[in-house]
């Protein structure tokens, strides 16, 4: 009975946790550019072994945060809304707009959990093509 009742308090512990498991807990980490990506620029510059882009998120789910080691400014949002595999931000400052009264808005869409692209707008509203993907880098480098 004893067991019974541990094992039941474990679980309920655990499934708030699993619930949350998404793009606010997946996306955190150090991420590059494929060495092999056709943009070899973008992949010798920013690839996991030279200057990977950082993402943490606020404990509350509400803030985004993005740097790289050679670029030390830090890249802060807001999260307007998150799924199972997106993001929704809005840059601190953001001028650009992508359309009339509209300040850019931009959604980091998780393809796989190791692999991220950028698309301007949000899901079900996208205004530009995704860029190129980004990878998770290995643990040594996170």
């Amino acid at each position: 009975m004893l067991q019974k009742l541990i094992l039941a308090c474990v679980c309920l512990l655990l499934l708030p946790s699993l619930a949350l498991a998404n793009a606010l807990t997946i996306a955190p980490g150090a991420w590059g550019y494929d060495p092999d990506s056709p943009n070899r620029e973008a992949a010798e510059a920013l690839g996991c072994g030279t200057d990977p882009l950082f993402i943490s998120i606020s404990q509350d789910g509400t803030r985004y945060r993005g740097h790289r080691d050679e670029n030390m400014a830090y890249h802060q949002a807001d999260i307007l809304d998150s799924g199972e595999k997106y993001l929704v931000l809005r840059y601190d400052g953001e001028k650009r707009m992508m359309g009339e009264n509209e300040t850019q808005i931009w959604t980091l869409l998780l393809v796989e959990d190791d692999m991220f692209v950028w698309i301007m707008g949000q899901p079900g509203d996208f205004r530009s093509g995704p860029s190129d993907p980004r990878y998770r880098c290995r643990d040594e480098m996170s």
